[in-house]
């Protein structure tokens, strides 16, 4: 064999090996989807509404929604475990100065998964300025995990940011709904998520 055709050879097969693990590494990289949960925040005078979206998936690793440990989650598992989704959420989220309360709940599908549905109340006025978000969800399980936090409040356009974990939160405890509602005389239990 000639040389020319020998490393014409050797080149077309590098070249195949490259390609090969270039398909590799991209089908490795789309295999797991960032974790990421979605918050809306809607400030208004005397009040601040939230919903909050977290994907099922990254829940069952931090809270086993997966009773029966078969791999699917069943509506009755999200259901039964619904206490301990928003304890674990309300744990590890905060905005200063506006202390939560659960006012409904809901399940949402989305192109990469279902997500529960958190609404959040509280009796407040945010301060004006950047709002300061204290955020740790999945800090002790999931580091690569990001918030995405939407605000918006009445005459002004609407602020995103990103809010990454963090080790440590200075939350400050979740009010009850009835608490809530007893100081306001507002009833907080008619806005719940779609089931």
């Amino acid at each position: 064999m000639r040389p020319a055709a020998m490393r014409s050879r050797t080149c077309a097969a590098l070249r195949a090996l490259v390609a090969l693990a270039l398909l590799l590494a991209a089908s490795l990289a789309g295999a797991h989807k960032a974790s990421d949960s979605y918050l809306q925040i809607t400030a208004a005078p005397g009040q601040l509404d939230v919903r909050w979206d977290i994907a099922l998936r990254d829940l069952d690793v931090a809270v086993d929604l997966d009773s029966d440990a078969d791999g699917k989650l069943t509506w009755g598992e999200v259901r039964t475990a619904w206490p301990r989704i928003e304890g674990y959420a309300l744990r590890r989220m905060a905005i200063e100065g506006c202390p939560l309360a659960s006012i409904g709940r809901g399940l949402e599908r989305r192109n990469d998964g279902a997500y529960a549905v958190l609404m959040l109340r509280s009796i407040c006025n945010l301060p004006a300025g950047a709002p300061r978000i204290s955020y740790g969800l999945f800090a002790d399980v999931d580091p690569t995990h990001r918030g995405i936090a939407k605000v918006q409040r009445a005459g002004q356009g609407v602020a995103l940011s990103v809010l990454e974990p963090t080790d440590t939160i200075a939350a400050t405890a979740s009010t009850p709904a009835s608490a809530i509602e007893a100081a306001s005389g507002v009833s907080m239990s008619s806005s719940t998520a779609a089931s």
